[in-house]
Order: structure tokens, then sequence, then C-alpha cells
């Protein structure tokens, strides 16, 4: 049976599936080079993706061209501020903060012909911190894959992928071509449904996909920009997000060419009513929006860091077989990718 509490858990969780954006960051991305003034000093890894125009303005495609072999490790810092007010909170304020960090790490094992590069992937361990807050009571808890006999349901996830090797096969473009091994031993003895399978592999596969910039075949100059439209769900909600990223200039740091990229995104709900037999919601009211940095490695073919930051604001009225009600929500996300020695 469908109820309240169900969409707050679907809130929280949607959002860390996707990446919202919003971040004033204007000191960090204009103080780069433009790409002209690199005319005289490219060479190097890569070094073939940069060229110089009739009219002697450089260029630069930005491919994930990595070496096999190669091996680079991530952090990755998710931390999630949720507030509340619904008929399941009694109408009283439900203020939640979960910090998630995974350690992880990607090995080329292969790099085909049209520059397809496979990856094995490899969680080392993941920790969640999360608090919770509200009139009348309040709680923390703490979560660490290295810690044994952590057998929390809700922690099931982390413990499966720190259990599992996977397979990532990426195109040049950043687009996930294929990931294998999420159906392995360990997940088919806990997950015996086909659905909730598939659910767990999309999961899975936002967490690996959030490293991965979406790039053009076009060579780009400084201020050129470039536009992903992705159609998505949100709750129980379709939308589509507009993504638009903008090449700020390229900087050379320690012998690697690093682009800096803005992103700013937009997202509209397709549909603002859902019904099913024990309930209804209608969307009244909703707000997305944010910007974010990121550091495109060139010279190695990977990112080297992305920092975000967003907000999204929603509110419902639900009629359902537990009772009627609005629920306003809000969630601010910062959100941190970088790589680590």
């Amino acid at each position: 049976m469908f109820c309240l509490r169900y969409i707050t858990t679907l809130f929280v969780y949607s959002f860390f599936f996707l990446v919202w954006i919003n971040i004033h960051a204007e000191e960090k991305i204009y103080n780069c080079h433009s790409l002209d003034s690199l005319v005289p000093i490219i060479n190097g890894l890569n070094s073939d993706l940069f060229s110089i125009d009739e009219n002697g303005n450089l260029k630069v495609l930005l491919f994930y061209r990595p070496n096999e072999s190669d091996i680079f490790n991530y952090k990755m810092t998710t931390k999630l501020s949720t507030f509340e007010n619904s008929l399941s909170t009694d109408y009283n304020d439900l203020n939640t903060t979960r910090e998630t960090i995974l350690y992880y790490k990607h090995k080329v094992i292969n790099v085909d012909a049209l520059f397809n590069s496979t990856y094995t992937v490899e969680f080392d361990s993941v920790i969640v911190n999360t608090s919770v807050s509200s009139a009348d009571t309040s709680f923390n808890e703490y979560y660490n894959s290295n810690t044994k006999n952590q057998n929390n349901d809700k922690f099931l996830l982390y413990n499966l992928i720190s259990d599992e090797e996977f397979t990532l096969t990426v195109s040049q473009n950043g687009d996930i071509r294929e990931i294998t091994g999420l159906m392995g031993n360990a997940f088919d003895s806990v997950y015996t449904n086909a659905e909730l399978l598939s659910d767990l592999q999309k999961n899975i596969e936002s967490i690996l996909s959030q490293q991965f910039l979406f790039t053009p075949n076009e060579e780009l100059m400084t201020e050129s920009k470039w536009q992903r439209i992705e159609d998505t769900e949100f709750l129980i909600f379709p939308i589509r997000k507009n993504i638009f990223y903008t090449l700020k200039g390229v900087k050379e740091i320690q012998d690697n060419y690093m682009a800096f990229i803005r992103e700013e995104y937009s997202a509209d709900f397709l549909e603002k009513e859902k019904d099913d037999t024990n309930f209804r919601i209608i969307l009244t009211a909703s707000h997305f929006g944010g910007e974010g940095v990121i550091q495109f490695n060139i010279s190695s073919g990977c990112l080297e860091k992305i920092e975000r930051k967003s907000n999204v604001f929603l509110n419902m009225n639900i009629y359902s077989d537990n009772g009627d009600g609005t629920s306003r929500q809000r969630v601010e996300e910062e959100f941190l990718l970088e790589r680590i020695e």
C-alpha cells in the first residue's frame, strides 16, 4: 500500500542518484588560461587532441582516452540536507542530514580501436553518517562498510557493491556502453525479484556514471557550449533534464592539461499528477536549479574533479487510503568528486 512515508524515502534516494548542481564558483573557472595562450606549449599525452584552425585559434577535443593499465582512484562525497513538513510528520518540521563517502578505483583493462575504454571498478569502502531531528526527537546513525556485522537492510546496496567487482565500458564521449558484474551471486541471493534487481542496477549505474562527463565530437574553443537532454524520473514523476556545458579555458597543472567547464541545468516535469489504485499525487509547485564546475584532465583522459551544489523544492497534494494531506519537501545537496592518490 502506498503511503506518505514512501514518498519521503523516494525523495531522499532519488535525489542522491540525480546530478543536480548549484555552486557559485566564478573564481574557480575564470582564472584559467584561454586556449590561445597554450599554442606554443602543447605537448605530451593526448596532445593530438589539440589543433589550430586557419585563423590561428586553438581548439581541443574533450575525449576520454586513457592508457591501458591506468588506475584512477576517486573519493565521492555527497551531503544531503532534507526538510519535510507533511501529514506523515504530523505537520512538524523534520530535518535529515546524510553524508555519504565512497572510495573506489577504476583500472583500464582495454582500449579498443574506437577508443571505447573498459575499466574494472572496485569500491574500497563506503561511509554513511545520518542525523535526524524534529521538535520531539533526534538520532544519529553511522555506517562503515569496513566494519563487520553491519547488516542493516538500509545499507544493503553498499554492502553488496563493497563485495563486488564491476566491469564498465565507456565511449570516448563519456557514454556508458555496458556494465557487467551487477548480477553476480551476491545480488541474486538477496534480490530474487526481477524488478528489484532492475532498480538496483539503475542505482549502481547512476553512481558509476557520475564521474563521466558527456563531451561532444566537435572541436571546442574557449566559451564553446554544448548540451545534453535526458528524460528520467524524479520520485514518481517523469522529468526532462537540460544540461548545458561551457568550456571556460584550459590550464597546465603538473604537466597535465586541465579543461575547466561550467555546467548549468534546467529541469521540467513532463507530468504533474500521478494516479494509482491506492493514491493520487498532484504536484502544485516545484523548483530545480543550479550550476557547477568540472575539471577534466585532457592528458590522462579522465575527470579530475567535480564540485556541485543544488537545491530542490516540491509542494504536493496527496490523496491515499492512509489519509489526505499536503507535503512540503526541500533538499540541498553538496557534491564533491575528486581524484586522489
